[in-house]
């Protein structure tokens, strides 16, 4: 289901009393384009969430003192923050990157190409099985398919696969796809000026109270780098086998100076 907001974003007190009252989960929050509203797709855990989310809606729109889910006075502040409650659409399903895509003017691109898919799941390993054998028909046999199994988060199936322009048109106006999108790009940077024989560092030796924190799980790091031991807050071996938080490889202390 999609909410679109009043003003950018719902009180943060009454999206708590939505997400208790519900039990559902947002999917994805964006502003509405050329507006002050926002947008929610949300997703209920079951018929009973959705059931009495429309009771409460109900209630509202009688402009009802009865108390429900919610006190009359927290759902008027509820909903009054909601312009307008309706299914997804098409339009919904279109990721940030191929939407930019497409706004842009830019025809999608020739042949074949990589897509990653966001499905719609309940929690029910049983359909797994089912809900592949549907992304799989709406691709067809034209040569489009899944390129490996769909991995399993609590609300979302996601998986990866090769369209061409009617295949990711068949995906969008499938109803279990929660959303399509071009994959991330690769951002390339010219990194030769740190190697330079007058590069100097910058060493960064206090944090502000403010700082913020950032956790990196990889395959650890060197901590008494003096590029980051003043910054690196602590470690921890997940037992990966290496039974060590120092990085044997190199990559992950790249990673962690970046």
């Amino acid at each position: 289901m999609v909410l679109e907001l009043v003003s950018d974003a719902l009180p943060a007190d009454s999206l708590d009393r939505l997400l208790g009252m519900c039990n559902l989960w947002i999917v994805e929050e964006a502003k509405l384009p050329d507006s002050k509203k926002s947008r929610l797709v949300v997703q209920f855990e079951d018929a009973k969430a959705l059931s009495d989310f429309e009771s409460e809606r109900t209630l509202y729109m009688q402009d009802s003192s009865e108390r429900g889910a919610l006190a009359p006075g927290q759902r008027k502040n509820l909903f009054e923050c909601i312009d307008k409650i309706r299914k997804v659409r098409r339009e919904d399903r279109i990721g940030r990157r191929l939407a930019k895509h497409i706004e842009s003017g830019r025809q999608v691109p020739y042949g074949f190409f990589t897509v990653n898919i966001d499905v719609w799941y309940n929690g029910d390993r049983s359909k797994i099985f089912e809900i592949e054998a549907q992304v799989k028909s709406a691709l067809g046999t034209g040569g489009s398919k899944l390129l490996g199994d769909l991995f399993e988060l609590q609300t979302l199936l996601l998986g990866r696969a090769s369209v061409n322009e009617f295949s990711l048109n068949a995906l969008l106006d499938l109803d279990i796809v929660a959303a399509v999108d071009f994959q991330m790009e690769t951002t390339l940077h010219d990194f030769n000026g740190l190697y330079s024989q007058d590069f100097s560092p910058v060493v960064q030796n206090e944090l502000d109270k403010n700082a913020p924190l950032a956790a990196v799980i990889d395959s650890g790091l060197f901590s008494g780098n003096p590029l980051l031991s003043s910054i690196i807050v602590g470690e921890e071996d997940f037992d990966n086998t290496e039974n060590t938080t120092s990085d044997l490889n190199g990559l992950a202390q790249a990673l962690g100076g970046l």
